[in-house]
This record gives structure tokens, sequence and C-alpha cells, in this order.
């Protein structure tokens, strides 16, 4: 099989480079501004049928993070097999990568004015610009903003 490119993360990423495969870019050279951002989309039928799952799901990924955080060795042992990488090696899966904290979550997507729209206004003009925008950016006006409902008030 010939691969002309992929898009990937850690650990494939580091996996691929092993065999020679050439980086073509980097996502850590984005700027801060415009980072990539992982965006969980749920349907309103699943929250219906599963109303505490979205509340105990964002609980646990701010859990997590904390005990990142707070226990690395800890978190690189439960980690490596998920990973299927060696504990020393955790760490390196996360190099580069921003973890939004809870505050760093309500910046994005709460207030007046979140960064999530601001970014995504960027974007569309970007892509506009370089391929027509084939209206991308009557598209972006019309998505509705972030749902911060299932987001804590308070840091948990």
């Amino acid at each position: 099989m010939n691969i002309s490119g992929a898009t990937t993360y850690e650990p494939v990423a580091s996996r691929l480079r092993a065999r020679g495969v050439p980086v073509l870019f980097d996502s850590r050279e984005l700027p801060r501004e415009r980072p990539i951002l992982d965006v969980l989309a749920v349907r309103t039928d699943a929250l219906d049928a599963h109303p505490r799952g979205l509340p105990a799901l964002v609980r646990s990924l701010f859990d997590g993070q904390r005990h990142l955080h707070e226990l690395p060795i800890d978190s690189a042992y439960r980690l490596a097999p998920w990973l299927g990488v060696a504990r020393g090696d955790v760490a390196g899966t996360f190099r580069g990568l921003r973890l939004i904290d809870w505050a760093g979550q309500r910046e994005w997507l709460a207030g007046p004015n979140p960064r999530l729209a601001t970014a995504t206004r960027g974007l569309a003009t970007f892509m506009t610009t370089l391929n027509g925008g084939y209206g991308l950016p009557s598209v972006v006006a019309s998505l509705p903003g972030p749902v911060t409902d299932f987001l804590p008030l308070e840091a948990p």
C-alpha cells in the first residue's frame, strides 16, 4: 500500500516517524489562538434517553485531566495499556497538547463573546480566501452557538 499522507496523533504519529514517514505538518506549529479543538456533539434523543450521561461524562473528563496533572506516574500506569505504549512513553503522547481546563472551557464556550465563535469566523474567512468558500460563511453564520448547559458553573 502506498499512502501519500495521513492525519494522525500520538502514539501513532511516533510509530510512523520511527518507520521513516516524514512529517508534513505538525499542529503544534499552530498559534495558540488557532488550536485544533475536539468538539463533543450529542444528539438530543440521546440526551433524552440518558439524561445523566452527559453530566457524568463532563465530570469524568475534568476528573481525568486533574488525575493526569496531579498524579502523572499513576496516570502513566493506567494509560499505557490503553494507548499501547510503554509507561515511560505516556507523557510523550500528550506533548504539545493543550488540555483545556474548566476555566479555559468557559472562556472558549461561554460568556458574551466566546473564543470559539471568533475562531470559527476566522477559520471560515481563511477557508473562503483559500478556495472560494463554497458558501461556508453563510453556513458558519447559521450554526447555533455552543451549548454550555452541561459545563459546570463552578470549577469542579
